[in-house]
Formats: structure tokens, sequence, C-alpha cells
């Protein structure tokens, strides 16, 4: 893309943000598991992370009772 292009676009660009702000966005869209979650009497909640890149698991939740033994297994990124 050539700059004087770029520079064309860029306010559209940087508009539409502020432009969708206020319309509402059904991020769940309506199915079975949506019901079930709604119609749900507790207040138990499932969080499901999926991580990429250079992420093994070991550094994700850090042992704050035991974080001298975590600092030294793994020294270079504690």
């Amino acid at each position: 893309m050539k700059r004087r292009n770029f520079l064309k676009k860029l306010p559209v660009a940087v508009s539409i943000p502020f432009t969708l702000a206020n319309i509402p966005f059904n991020v769940m869209a309506e199915n079975a598991l949506t019901r079930m979650a709604r119609q749900s009497t507790n207040d138990r909640v499932l969080i499901i992370l999926q991580m990429h890149g250079g992420n093994d698991g070991l550094n994700s939740i850090i042992p704050v009772d035991a974080y001298e033994l975590y600092y030294n297994a793994r020294p270079n990124i504690a």
C-alpha cells in the first residue's frame, strides 16, 4: 500500500470504533449452551483459556505460597 492511499483511508479506519461504540453487538448467539447458562440457578463459572505461543503452562499460574520453589526451578522467567 502506498503512503498516499494509507493516509486517505486512515480517517475512515480511525472513525470505525467510535461509530460502532454505541451499537450493541450480540456476541453470544442464541444456542443450546446460552439457553442452559441463562436457566442455571447457581453462580458457578467455568473459564477456559486457550493460549498460543511460548506459554508452557508452568508459568501460567504462579504458586504464591511456594514462590521460592518456583523461582529456584525457573529463575530465568520467575
